[in-house]
């Protein structure tokens, strides 16, 4: 055995080196993939290991009643934690205060266990004595975006009575529970009523808070700043998971003493769904164009493959007449295959293992988000790596009996020197068309192969650009659903409100606080999946947007009606009486129903359903569904309702709340902004709006494009590498040929011009290939990306991509004949 393999095998180093680099990257590719899907493990894995907390209350210094719940909820075995505690500032407790826009940071008093989140610049944590903080890493690339070094830059915190605090910035630390989710918001004024802002956090000395809060005493007397006393207590919860969360959040604040407090819980479990969006995103792409890449190198091995058997005639005729059995060779090829596998498993090993140290010591985000392992992932990806390797060896398996049914005996197949009967003569001028032209129709099953795996190729690089161009395109007038052309600030004075409408607009709604009610609510929606069996229920930060007016003038209706407006201030109560329109994210992912459809009345069963649940503390609120809609509005997690406008009389609005409007002409836009800075007034317009809103979500998308980069760079390698082994393999193929023309004086010139022009052809063919299949598989997997992105309809993509890539592709590849065919092959 070990003599029919050296035999088969000697000097094929520089082959065996390009496979175990494909090898590695298709292993790398996946691994990558399932690291997608295992990000939320990853994460609970890493903060688990670094021993810190994964849940953080917070409360009021006078509503500890939270402590003896805990004491008592640990007690019972429902829940086994330890916590630390300390002071936090500013952050305005009450439910859900985090999801507000109080403050783009606050700052948590230093406990032991943050000495252990890794420290990336500056100071140690422990250290920070006076106004010195540590900033998330987050927060400080968010100002380097700025162009502000974080190290050193002195911001400016407003906290209780309004008062602002200067602080310095020493450290900058690693925070995974917040992280991930935080980027920084621009102008927030202009889209804080569309999306949920989540905030920096930043660690300072706890005896600073201690300072600042002292203070307010001396100054605004105990009985006003007290109630300021903002305590946090930082659970390290054992065994984590997001139900062990959920369940003690609920049951807080089921519990008779603590559902009346002052209480919030900032959970990992709340930072890990509120990216789920761009995680399903994420996911989805991540293994669309994983699975073509490992097609694409399928591929690429068969061709390498051919080549060597085509190489290898000789010595199979030799090595079958001196009696070598067929199995023995068939064991020593895929005794090749397995000792190359194994090569590529080794070098991924080696890769992550150095990775995991640099990680260790330099917490690179990129790094950190595209090659963090845990436990789970490593046990999904093994399964996979077998099942890879297997279909791999049946693969040669299969080409070396194939082979083996052949006549080993020729050195070309009889079709290859088949001669069909003319009926003209052939033009000179035309002779390396018609030569390049044959050799497709000779090798019928070699061409297809080529033409689809350059197809799968071309297929995956417009599906990676068009996804990518949606996704930066993806804040549009129909994707965004709201629809209107200016909004002006609360403030503006009855005469010239009622001066400007007269002149500009008919259309208008106010989306703004009132006497009696709020008409933006930031509350968690909740998903109970709970049987009879299991409990089971997800939290997502959602919001409840209540124009004062109708929806019909500002909202499109996909299935259903409008819901009615309920009463002015003085009629029914908004909180009992509102009936919502909800986007496709809460009708697939809740899997929701309107109400009085047809559908419900055939089904009772799923009569429950028909209701978008909000949750703020103890409460929960269930109002029903009219209609759907159109909206990524705070990512699609929103309800949309109306209430009846008050008479508009400078009674009822003496200053008017903040309002949207449509002009009567678009060509007016120009005048009315002129009107409006006239008087005063500050706007935003619709397409500032929707460019800023874009801005935030281009970088909430950032690690997505991490790794699109990534796995495009891998399929640029294997793009080159399928050029190159398909030129190999025809060349291999040829070789018969060649010598023919050789010995009958052909120049050299007419077969560079027919190996060009073959290849040409082959390229044509798989262009047209690559859009055919585009266009059969475009509509479902943009189905798919519609369902994970929360739309009815998405905005087209960069079309124009595909001709620029593919005239890249051809040059390559040409440029790629033209080097094998006029240098010296090595004998590899």
């Amino acid at each position: 055995m070990k003599l029919v393999y050296k035999t088969l095998h000697k000097k094929q180093a520089f082959l065996h080196a390009m496979l175990i680099l494909l090898l590695f990257l298709s292993l790398l590719s996946l691994q990558i993939t399932f690291t997608v899907f295992t990000k939320g493990q990853n994460m609970a894995e890493r903060i688990d290991k670094m021993d810190v907390a994964t849940t953080n209350i917070f409360y009021k210094e006078y509503d500890d009643e939270i402590k003896d719940f805990l004491q008592e909820y640990k007690e019972d075995g429902n829940l086994d934690f330890t916590y630390e505690e300390s002071l936090v500032w500013p952050y305005g407790v009450f439910s859900t205060s985090w999801m507000q826009e109080t403050s783009p940071i606050y700052l948590e008093g230093f406990v032991k266990s943050d000495a252990h989140y890794p420290l990336l610049e500056g100071k140690p944590l422990k250290d920070l004595k006076g106004h010195e903080i540590g900033v998330m890493e987050s927060y400080a690339r968010s100002l380097r975006k700025q162009g502000i070094e974080p190290l050193g830059h002195e911001i400016e915190i407003t906290g209780s009575f309004q008062e602002k605090e200067k602080f310095t910035i020493t450290s900058v630390f690693d925070y995974p529970n917040y992280d991930d989710g935080y980027a920084n918001q621009k102008n927030s004024k202009a889209i804080q009523d569309y999306q949920i802002t989540r905030r920096a956090v930043g660690i300072v000395n706890e005896k600073t808070i201690e300072q600042i809060n002292g203070h307010y005493v001396k100054t605004y007397g105990l009985e006003k700043a007290a109630g300021l006393y903002e305590r946090i207590l930082k659970l390290k919860i054992k065994d984590y998971s997001a139900q062990k969360e959920y369940a003690l959040r609920s049951d807080a604040y089921n519990d008779d003493r603590t559902s009346s407090a002052q209480i919030d819980f900032r959970l990992l479990a709340d930072e890990i769904d509120g990216n789920h969006v761009q995680d399903g995103i994420f996911q989805f792409v991540s293994l669309s164009v994983t699975s073509c890449l490992v097609v694409s190198c399928l591929f690429v091995l068969f061709a390498f493959m051919k080549r060597k058997l085509i190489e290898d005639r000789e010595k199979l005729h030799i090595l079958i007449a001196n009696g070598i059995m067929k199995k023995n060779i068939q064991k020593a090829y895929g005794m090749e295959y397995g000792q190359l596998f194994a090569a590529a498993l080794g070098l991924l090993i080696v890769f992550d293992i150095v990775l995991q140290l640099v990680l260790a010591h330099q917490q690179n985000y990129v790094l950190r988000l595209l090659f963090s392992l845990s436990t789970k992932t490593v046990l999904y990806l093994l399964p996979v790596t077998i099942l890879f390797f297997i279909g791999l060896l049946a693969l040669m398996l299969w080409q070396v009996h194939a082979c083996f049914q052949a006549n080993l005996s020729h050195a070309m197949k009889a079709k290859d020197v088949h001669i069909t009967k003319r009926t003209h003569r052939i033009r000179y001028r035309w002779q390396s068309l018609h030569m390049a032209w044959r050799e497709v129709l000779t090798h019928p099953f070699s061409s297809m192969r080529n033409i689809l795996s350059l197809a799968i190729i071309f297929l995956t690089i417009l599906l990676l650009f068009m996804t990518q161009s949606i996704l930066w395109h993806l804040y549009t007038p129909a994707t965004f659903g709201l629809q209107f052309d200016y909004q002006l600030y609360n403030g503006i004075a009855y005469d010239d409100f009622m001066e400007l409408k007269k002149e500009y607009f008919d259309v208008f709604a106010f989306m703004d606080e009132t006497k009696r009610f709020t008409s933006i609510d930031k509350e968690f929606m909740v998903y109970d999946k709970s049987t009879r069996d299991s409990v089971e229920f997800h939290y997502y930060p959602g919001m409840r947007i209540t124009l004062t007016g109708s929806l019909k003038h500002f909202l499109p209706v996909k299935e259903g009606v409008y819901p009615p407006p309920v009463g002015a201030e003085g009629g029914e109560t908004l909180m009992e009486k509102m009936r919502t329109m909800v986007p496709r994210r809460i009708q697939h992912d809740f899997h929701r129903y309107i109400m009085y459809s047809d559908y419900v009345k055939k089904h009772p069963e799923v009569a429950n359903d028909t209701y978008a649940e909000f949750s703020q503390g103890w409460r929960v609120n269930g109002y029903p569904i009219y209609g759907f809609t159109e909206s990524i509005v705070n990512q699609g997690y929103v309800a949309f309702a109306s209430r009846n406008m008050s008479p508009l009389d400078r009674e009822h609005y003496p200053q008017m709340p903040k309002t949207i409007l449509k002009l009567k002409d678009s060509s007016q836009k120009q005048a009315f902004e002129a009107a409006l800075k006239e008087k005063g007034i500050t706007y935003d317009s619709y397409d500032t709006v929707l460019h800023i809103l874009q801005e935030n979500n281009n970088d909430l998308s950032l690690k997505l494009r991490y790794v699109m980069i990534s796995v495009a760079m891998m399929g640029g390698f294997v793009l080159l590498l399928t050029l190159y082994a398909n030129v190999r393999a025809d060349e291999a193929m040829q070789k018969m040929s060649n010598i023919c023309y050789t010995h009958i004086g052909m120049q050299k010139k007419i077969r560079l011009q027919r190996d060009i022009l073959y290849q040409g052809i082959i390229i044509v063919a798989a262009m047209i290939l690559a859009i055919f299949l585009y266009g059969i598989l475009q509509y479902p997997y943009f189905q798919v990306l519609g369902v994970y992105l929360g739309l009815y309809e998405l905005p087209s993509g960069a079309i124009w991509i595909l001709p620029v890539c593919l005239v890249i592709v051809v040059l390559l590849y040409l440029l790629l004949v033209v080097i094998t065919r006029k240098r010296k092959q090595p004998n590899i």
